[in-house]
């Protein structure tokens, strides 16, 4: 109704005819005809008289009042009563886009499994809220060496394919150059983002139970996984790796930590069953690899007696590619082994308990032996 009255009072009107009335013969008063097609000898000398749109001067005043209105009672009317075009288009115009949260972690600094596990816990938090992406780690406790230790990580990231899922950026970065959060990438420009820095114990709190079967698929999706150069031969060949924690954990400073070579070689023993005979379509010798360090309590020549492969104080990038790629794996109590076991798409993976809980799919190791070994670690940690 107010748009047809809109339309009536823009309408020109003519002169001593209703403002409805148009400009067409059609809407002219009826006249007799034989009058009309002679006309009267004043209309002789002046000519037919011509109409004129008549303009009133309260048609502005009353078409400002009925469009200020209008406009009043669509910006109010309630959203299930807005339907008409013009009533949606102002509606949606009111609108406005929530910022998008952009988390951030405290960054580690100590050693690498538990700087990139750190990442892992805070990216899958991000990953089961409902809005929102994972920004980076930013190193909020500066150390003098952490430009090579950002480097390095950042090459370890790199390799396995996840530079862009997990960064090492700080929210300041934002302010400068929002490129540098590539999280952002599919983020439209004009949309307004919020920096959080998490605290480290609020998605911390679950732990490993934070990696849910959904979440595992998600991030092994994005990991590349490829051989390191100088493995690149034995790709093909059925792999169990063992990574055996040494270094700074012996029995003397690390009671609980401590795994002996006796725990690794019955779990050799009982798991190198589970080696595929073909991979990739090709039939190769299996392959046992043990990564550990070279400074250690016990030496490794038992496992080289054995045949096995022995890689101490290993490119880690060698490591974890490796790892990545095995048919089998056997960890040790570390956050070294824990971050490539959860990429790995190795069939068995043999979790030995410690803080970090395993993944649905993992064999635990039986309390026997892991009783049998922390008897043994104990006696060795009489004679420090």
């Amino acid at each position: 109704v107010t748009i047809q009255l809109i339309q009536c009072l823009l309408a020109p009107t003519v002169r001593g005819v209703g403002p409805s009335a148009s400009v067409g013969k059609s809407s002219l008063p009826h006249t007799n005809m034989e009058e009309s097609d002679q006309p009267n000898s004043k209309n002789k000398k002046r000519g037919t008289r011509k109409t004129r749109p008549s303009h009133k001067w309260y048609k502005a005043p009353l078409l400002f009042f009925i469009t200020f209105n209008m406009t009043l009672s669509l910006r109010w009317m309630p959203a299930s009563l807005s339907t008409s075009p013009i009533a949606t288009s102002v509606v949606q115009k009111e609108e406005t886009t929530d910022p998008l949260p952009v988390y951030f972690s405290k960054a580690r600094t100590d050693r690498s499994g538990a700087f990139i596990t750190d990442m892992l816990l805070c990216h899958a938090y991000v990953f089961h809220k409902e809005s929102g992406v994972y920004g980076g780690a930013c190193p909020y406790i500066k150390i003098r060496t952490w430009p090579a230790f950002k480097r390095a990580h950042q090459k370890l990231l790199t390799l396995m394919g996840l530079q862009n899922v997990l960064q090492i950026a700080c929210p300041e970065e934002m302010h400068i150059n929002r490129t540098t959060i590539r999280a952002l990438d599919d983020v439209p420009i004009d949309r307004s983002v919020q920096e959080i820095v998490l605290d480290d114990k609020t998605y911390r709190s679950n732990d490993t139970r934070i990696w849910t079967p959904d979440y595992v698929q998600h991030i092994r999706s994005l990991v590349e996984y490829k051989p390191y150069h100088k493995d690149a031969d034995k790709w093909d060949a059925p792999t169990m790796a063992v990574h055996i924690r040494r270094g700074d954990v012996d029995p003397c400073n690390s009671l609980k930590r401590y795994l002996p070579n006796s725990h690794f070689l019955e779990l050799i023993e009982q798991y190198k069953e589970k080696l595929p005979k073909t991979k990739n379509g090709k039939q190769e010798a299996p392959r046992i690899v043990i990564f550990s360090e070279s400074y250690s309590y016990e030496n490794f020549d038992e496992f080289t007696q054995r045949g096995y492969e022995v890689i101490l104080d290993g490119d880690i990038n060698r490591v974890w590619q490796t790892i990545l790629g095995a048919d089998v794996l056997i960890m040790s109590k570390s956050g070294f082994s824990i971050v490539p076991a959860m990429l790995s798409r190795a069939k068995t993976v043999v979790y030995t308990p410690f803080w970090h809980e395993p993944l649905e799919h993992w064999d635990v190791v039986d309390e026997g032996l892991h009783n049998r070994s922390m008897n043994e670690t104990t006696q060795y940690h009489a004679k420090c």
